[in-house]
């Protein structure tokens, strides 16, 4: 896995398309947001938006993007002199990364909104954020320490069930009301 991953980032430079389609893709990732983030700022409230639901939100997207991390590591250093060489090839990490921003940007402004603005979304939002700066710190030392080996690789596992189950939890009540 990590071995493909190693060559994922080669010397040649890909098709300009190719680099253009990957810039298209990462550019319309934040258009879904926009109205939603626009909503939220201009009616000054966050009304109709629950504070955990986008917490897990952030957090099942936290998740994935350390697992893609982890597993293209090995792409990533060798990008680290040319990203545009590597595009095609970290669409998806750019993605994540992307929505995880996205992510944060909502949750902040709904816990920064009434009715979520009370200490209690602060605190948990708080706490969450410093979790998963914790963890993707520690998943970053594991990494660091010994790239593609086994607690690397069983650690993007354990973040790619663990994001799984906490999507699940996140959009359980939407689907039992539907």
């Amino acid at each position: 896995l990590c071995r493909s991953a190693m060559l994922a980032c080669h010397p040649a430079e890909p098709p300009d398309p190719m680099i253009k389609i990957g810039a298209m893709i990462i550019a319309a990732t934040a258009l879904g947001a926009i109205p939603q983030l626009h909503k939220l700022a201009s009616s000054g409230s966050s009304a109709g938006v629950s504070a955990a639901t986008s917490g897990l939100t952030l957090t099942f997207t936290r998740f994935n993007l350390l697992a893609t991390l982890t597993v293209k590591a090995p792409s990533l250093r060798s990008c680290a002199d040319s990203v545009l060489r590597c595009l095609p090839s970290l669409v998806d990490a750019l993605q994540q990364a992307e929505t995880a921003l996205i992510l944060l940007a909502i949750l902040l402004l709904v816990v920064s909104l009434p009715p979520n603005d009370g200490a209690t979304p602060r605190r948990g939002t708080a706490a969450l954020l410093l979790a998963l700066l914790a963890l993707g710190a520690a998943i970053a030392a594991i990494d660091a320490r010994a790239p593609c080996s086994a607690p690397s690789l069983a650690a993007a596992e354990a973040l790619s069930a663990a994001a799984s189950a906490i999507v699940l939890l996140a959009f359980a009540p939407q689907l039992a009301e539907t």
